[in-house]
């Protein structure tokens, strides 16, 4: 599977190394953008927004920045000479302040929490190599920090059973057995995200079932939904989680996979009943889109085992779009 980029395009002027000119500037960059969202579903997150940046350029060969600095919009200018540079991008993680004594090792050694999240503004990270002269553009690209979950859609066919005809009331969505950290990837990878591996110790949000915490604007929503027998509902609800790599589907054994939980109240009964989809294996800056049927009464906890005949789900795994985010510098 491909995983789809951010571009942060950075542009750069000043004077070429041959230019021997007396009062000829250092090529100068200067970072330039303006916060903000772009056009997005109620329920879905400003995928692509950059709020705040953090610029650092290594030169070739060593692992103390020659130039770095954050934003939060505005203009930040940085003198540098000509030459090799890794360029590293921390987009939308203001808790971090690059120093002089910032090395690439650092940055790798780091981790970003669920709730560094927000739906206006996703963690990303990425860095590239690039030639600097006298004028030109860096394309870095960044990749978000987060999994996104889809519920597309949620069908009823109770026929041939004794709630053929009943309808059902959707009541909650959300994430359950959330892992809550990701990793800043190693040094050799530039920055590029990586699920870390849970513990039984460690973070986790919505473990065996739904719990209020910080992280609810991203993995969970309040419903009141019906849906008739023999329909579908089409109402999209959109989450975003850590990723987390475990396979393991049952959850008597931790770490275990995360899932996407309905709390449903089905025909005449008024008690919830729950259906579970497993997304095993995440990855950072992966789509998941999840389409249910149900076709029997669900499990009486997040965690039951269901029936064969009791749910069905198609689960797809997409990239994310390209984008290219215009930073001037």
């Amino acid at each position: 599977m491909k995983r789809a980029l951010i571009i942060l395009l950075l542009a750069f002027a000043g004077c070429s190394v041959w230019d021997n000119q007396a009062g000829c500037p250092e090529p100068l960059l200067s970072v330039i953008f303006t916060p903000g969202e772009e056009t997005r579903s109620p329920s879905e997150a400003s995928e692509n927004a950059v709020t705040h940046l953090s610029i650092l350029l290594y030169r070739e060969g060593t692992t103390l920045p020659y130039a770095f600095g954050s934003i939060s919009g505005g203009s930040l200018p940085l003198s540098i000479d000509s030459g090799t540079y890794t360029v590293y991008a921390i987009v939308n993680f203001p808790s971090f302040t690059p120093t002089s004594s910032t090395r690439p090792s650092d940055i790798a050694s780091m981790t970003s929490n669920l709730t560094d999240n927000s739906r206006s503004a996703l963690v990303m990270s990425g860095s590239v190599k690039a030639i600097i002269s006298s004028s030109g553009t860096v394309a870095v690209p960044v990749l978000r920090h987060t999994s996104k979950v889809t519920l597309q859609s949620v069908s009823v066919d109770f026929s041939g059973t004794y709630l053929e005809g009943k309808s059902i009331l959707l009541r909650k969505c959300y994430l359950s057995n959330v892992w809550g950290s990701c990793s800043f990837g190693a040094a050799s990878s530039g920055a590029a995200p990586e699920a870390t591996v849970p513990s039984a110790g460690g973070s986790w949000y919505n473990l065996h079932g739904y719990s209020t915490s910080a992280a609810d604007e991203l993995i969970y929503a309040a419903l009141s939904t019906t849906v008739a027998d023999g329909t579908t509902c089409s109402d999209r609800q959109y989450f975003y989680c850590t990723p987390n790599p475990s396979t393991v589907r049952t959850s008597d054994v931790l770490p275990c996979c995360t899932r996407l939980v309905l709390e449903v109240s089905a025909g005449d009964d008024e008690n919830t009943c729950h259906y579970h989809i497993d997304l095993p294996g995440m990855s950072p800056n992966s789509a998941y889109s999840v389409s249910v049927s149900i076709g029997y009464y669900g499990g009486d906890s997040p965690e039951s085992n269901l029936g064969r005949l009791d749910i069905s789900a198609e689960v797809s795994v997409e990239d994310y779009t390209v984008s290219e985010m215009p930073v001037t510098l």
